[in-house]
């Protein structure tokens, strides 16, 4: 069984205020909440008119062993992979 863990925290930009939208990351950056939150504070004071968000980013955990990584995102388990092409 695969858990999901909070690894931190990412600032996002909405291109349509908070309407339902897909939100841009403002970097590539993985904050605490903290910091996260005050970065948001700094830059909503130069960009009034952007509506900013700190979002959680989340990442699979293996079934209970550490030294499993979990399933990359987008790949199927073994046993549900496509027949090779001849």
């Amino acid at each position: 069984m695969f858990m999901l863990e909070t690894i931190g925290f990412v600032l996002l930009v909405s291109t349509c205020g908070d309407d339902a939208c897909e939100a841009l990351p403002v970097t590539e950056d993985i904050y605490t909440k903290h910091e996260c939150e005050h970065r948001l504070k700094y830059i909503a004071k130069r960009r009034p008119n952007l509506y900013f968000m700190c979002n959680e980013v989340m990442r699979e955990t293996g079934s209970g062993d550490d030294n499993s990584p979990g399933n990359p995102e987008n790949t199927l388990p073994p046993d549900e992979q496509p027949e090779p092409l001849n």
